[in-house]
């Protein structure tokens, strides 16, 4: 298992992931142009295949720095392979990242979830995320905005 950041050659891979992780998937255009955005850390985790060493797409975390912030737009995790920790990685891999690479200047990473996925909330509050605000009607159903500070 390999954690790398997603390339443009990745985007079949990040597509037929997406599909299985969501309901309403991004289409090919949104995630490719997410890819080659300049200001994107993507992130997946990957597997070799034993058999004809082909690479198959675990999990994957989507983002970008706006100012000196990282927001996170998905976290994915195939449906094979949820609670495995596959995204726990991928968090920890971001946060690392941010912290380390010198170009980069975020100082926090934030996110909104649904107030109804208890599940995806208690997962960021485990890796540190807390509650900042509530964003009303904005699923349509009320989403929480988190937030990780890094520095």
């Amino acid at each position: 298992m390999n954690i790398e950041k997603l390339k443009y050659s990745d985007l079949d891979f990040l597509h037929n992931l997406d599909k299985n992780s969501f309901l309403k998937f991004w289409d090919i255009k949104n995630l490719s142009e997410e890819i080659l955005n300049p200001n994107s850390f993507n992130f997946g985790v990957f597997e070799q295949s034993n058999f004809n060493n082909e690479k198959f797409l675990k999990a994957a975390i989507l983002g970008r720095i706006i100012f000196d912030e990282y927001w996170i737009f998905k976290i994915m995790t195939h449906s094979n392979f949820r609670r495995s920790g596959l995204a726990g990685k991928l968090i920890q891999k971001l946060i690392t990242t941010l912290k380390t690479e010198r170009k980069i200047c975020a100082k926090s990473i934030w996110l909104e979830v649904s107030v109804q996925n208890r599940g995806a909330i208690q997962f960021y509050q485990k890796n540190g995320f807390q509650i900042i605000t509530k964003r009303l009607r904005y699923y349509p159903e009320d989403a929480f905005i988190m937030c990780l500070m890094l520095k």
